[in-house]
């Protein structure tokens, strides 16, 4: 009988970190989509355009997507990456996560991570993938009414890792990340 393999913890980890990430992203985008909208409600604003709304909803969902796609087709790309020899300061739950890309430390917020990122302020909008590549293109924002590119260091931490600079993992309360290695690269 074969022998049954069971799931790498730090694939499985990887996934449902990423998993998270994307949920935290879109409901974040939400939060900030629908507190602009009661806001222009409650002040009185401009006449509500529903389709709009619905267009925005549908282009943060649909941008949730690609993102996900586009976090899973960096993961299979990594699956090939031969594993690091973790050096000293390395901490020892990080150390099955060194495929992912050079260690650059733990730390206690995603605020901090991005301070460290040097995302002050937002971050600006990725270069759209060719047609044809391998994930689809990123939605247009036809609304023009929302960007999912935030001026909050959480916000500019999760872009920073949907858009694959940096990959994180929480382990015992602290944001460990990882910067990713550039192709064919022997960085440590």
């Amino acid at each position: 009988m074969p022998t049954k393999r069971t799931p790498d913890t730090a694939l499985m980890q990887t996934i449902d970190r990423d998993a998270r990430v994307l949920a935290c992203d879109l409901l974040r985008n939400l939060c900030d989509l629908l507190r602009g909208v009661l806001d222009d409600l409650l002040l009185g604003g401009p006449h509500l355009d529903v389709q709009q709304l619905q267009e925005s909803v549908e282009y943060l969902v649909v941008s949730s997507r690609y993102h996900g796609r586009a976090l899973n087709n960096a993961r299979i790309t990594r699956r090939g990456t031969i594993r690091r020899t973790p050096s000293e300061n390395v901490p020892e739950p990080a150390r099955p996560f060194l495929r992912l890309g050079s260690y650059m430390g733990a730390f206690r917020s995603h605020q901090l991570l991005a301070v460290e990122l040097g995302q002050h302020t937002a971050a600006p909008a990725p270069a759209r993938p060719e047609p044809g590549g391998s994930a689809t293109p990123a939605p247009d924002d036809r609304s023009g009414r929302f960007s999912t590119y935030r001026r909050d260091l959480t916000g500019a931490a999760i872009d920073a890792h949907l858009h694959g600079d940096v990959w994180t993992i929480d382990i015992d309360g602290q944001v460990h990340a990882f910067r990713p290695h550039s192709g064919g690269s022997d960085e440590p």
